[in-house]
């Protein structure tokens, strides 16, 4: 991978390369949660430096926000949000109090292999950081297709006259990526897209990380969706 020397900003232009002693200025800062017992850790507070935990009084577990949800708040109010895959920051846990928390992780987040820590639990009193890495930013798109039980293909059913979901700008929720999560009758939990079926004009259907395990050979509602990959860094006492 190559070294990139980031631009800075003078009088409102762009055009200063950043230099060693030179002081990058960024905006994070730091969410809070005083949730007594279990808690929502919403999209808002993933996308700041991380978050300060206050409140429960016995063991508990915190459930972050859908990749979704995460995505959107990493897009801003910008209509052209370059949240593409590869995007990655880095986010700290402040578990402040003498219990033990467990992350749940919502729908669309997917463990790293290897993870380097044990990334769903932070002992009482101590910090954690993480690694968040987009692996998928398409939009949530659901969609009829047959799936075989026993078999990783999926195909699409589309209207009469067509043959493939057309892609590009102006159709973004058939722009399915290779790693959409994938939901469905039949479908096993953290299942992905491998790879894209093509014909003519455009996508025809997908394969699957997993086999289905359910037959539907006259379709059934299948989900695409953004996924979010995390993985833990390590952790201290605070």
């Amino acid at each position: 991978m190559p070294g990139l020397r980031p631009l800075g900003e003078k009088n409102g232009v762009v055009s200063d390369v950043l230099y060693p002693g030179d002081l990058l200025l960024l905006g994070e800062t730091i969410a809070t949660l005083t949730t007594v017992g279990a808690g929502a850790i919403p999209a808002s507070a993933i996308v700041q430096a991380g978050l300060y935990r206050t409140g429960p009084v016995g063991g508990y577990t915190d459930t972050m926000d859908t990749a979704a949800n995460v995505l959107a708040a990493l897009a801003g109010n910008s209509p052209a949000a370059d949240v593409v895959p590869g995007t990655s920051w880095r986010w700290r846990y402040w578990n402040s109090v003498a219990q033990a928390e467990t992350m749940a992780w919502g729908a669309g987040w997917l463990q790293a292999t290897p993870d380097p820590g044990a990334s769903d639990s932070v002992a009482a009193s101590l910090w954690r950081d993480y690694l968040f890495t987009v692996l998928c930013s398409q939009p949530v798109t659901a969609l009829q297709a047959i799936v075989t039980s026993g078999s990783k293909v999926v195909t699409f059913v589309l209207p009469s006259g067509r043959v493939s979901l057309s892609i590009g700008p102006n159709t973004p929720q058939n722009n399915i990526q290779v790693g959409a999560s994938v939901t469905g009758t039949g479908l096993v939990g953290g299942q992905t897209v491998a790879s894209l079926t093509m014909g003519q004009g455009g996508i025809t259907g997908v394969v699957l990380s997993a086999n289905a395990s359910v037959s539907s050979l006259n379709g059934t509602a299948v989900t695409f969706g953004p996924t979010l990959q995390y993985a833990s860094l390590g952790s201290g006492t605070l």
